[in-house]
């Protein structure tokens, strides 16, 4: 399989990054590197995404928290593509989360459709009263 990357950016995102990352955690394929850009979180959210280290060791799979000033998220997306090793770029917003096997049919995809560079998914939006709205 060719080297991925999770990139996922976050600033005060402990609200909803412990689902994000266990989706990221869950996902089908396990061959990848999870990197998460810090940009100046004042909340827990440091807590949270350390807390998931250990269960990304057991499950094999490279996991880098980065902490930095607050710049604002095209300076956090920088500091991670600066640090890169894949081939392809998964970017996972912190308040996103990624059905099990979403990184393994992107990557599917784009192995078989050499033409293609970029893959986007359908979404749904989750309202606070746990809604669907498909977009």
């Amino acid at each position: 399989m060719p080297e991925i990357t999770v990139l996922m950016p976050v600033r005060n995102g402990e609200r909803y990054i412990k689902e994000s990352i266990d989706s990221v955690l869950n996902q089908t394929l396990t061959d990848f590197e999870f990197l998460i850009i810090d940009d100046g979180s004042t909340d827990g959210t440091k807590d949270v995404v350390l807390s998931y280290k250990e269960k990304f060791q057991k499950a094999g799979i490279s996991f880098e928290y980065v902490y930095k000033e607050n710049g604002g998220v095209s300076s956090a997306v920088n500091e991670g593509l600066k640090r890169v090793k894949g081939d392809y770029l998964c970017w996972p917003e912190y308040d996103d989360i990624l059905i099990s096997d979403s990184v393994e049919r992107k990557v599917c995809y784009l192995e078989t459709h050499k033409d293609c560079a970029v893959v986007t998914s359908d979404a749904w939006l989750v309202e606070d009263n746990l809604s669907l709205i498909h977009i």
